[in-house]
């Protein structure tokens, strides 16, 4: 009789087990989907229970998390640029169709980085955004400085108040956040991530 109760919880343990797997497997499917067009060094991540998704970026050093209500990602993108003198990567992130919007992330070269991270923004958007500066000088778009978490970060923002741009600075190292994501989100990304 002891045997077969054994044997039954066994039996019992090893179908909860599988079964466990199973589940797993199938909710990771679009995970390793997305994994599947990034270079070695860079993933996304799912939680096990929960829907808390993270791109682990080891070639460029850094983490960050996705805000809860884009409901994950439909589609990521990875590009480095060994060629160009400023970018050195450039990471695009695509939210699910339960959430909303896109982001882009640009770290620049440790070679480009001015110690004044405003005058460095503003020398890169005359060289890069043409537009931004014509908008700047008819007041229509406004650079203004803030901290973010331990981050002080300079933004690119419409009269309205919404941000087109964020650029901040880490250790040596310059980020660009930008997107069609609404700004919390954006900033959302800025707080959680580890640069």
């Amino acid at each position: 009789m002891k045997k077969k109760t054994l044997f039954l919880i066994i039996l019992g343990l090893l179908v909860v087990i599988a079964g466990g797997v199973f589940w797993w497997r199938q909710d990771q499917s679009e995970v390793r989907e997305l994994n599947k067009k990034l270079p070695k060094g860079v993933r996304v991540v799912k939680s096990l229970f929960g829907k808390e998704y993270k791109v682990i970026n080891e070639i460029d050093g850094y983490e960050l998390k996705i805000p809860k209500e884009w409901g994950g990602i439909e589609g990521i993108e990875y590009s480095t640029f060994e060629k160009e003198e400023e970018i050195k990567s450039f990471l695009f992130l695509v939210a699910s169709k339960k959430g909303e919007g896109f982001a882009g992330i640009e770290l620049y070269r440790e070679t480009s980085v001015d110690k004044n991270l405003e005058l460095w923004a503003k020398k890169w958007a005359e060289e890069h955004e043409p537009f931004l500066i014509t908008q700047i000088k008819r007041e229509m778009v406004k650079i203004e400085k803030e901290k973010l978490g331990n981050l002080e970060a300079v933004e690119f923002k419409t009269k309205t108040g919404s941000v087109l741009s964020y650029f901040f600075q880490k250790n040596s190292k310059i980020y660009r956040l930008w997107g069609g994501a609404p700004d919390k989100s954006i900033r959302e990304i800025i707080l959680n991530g580890k640069w």
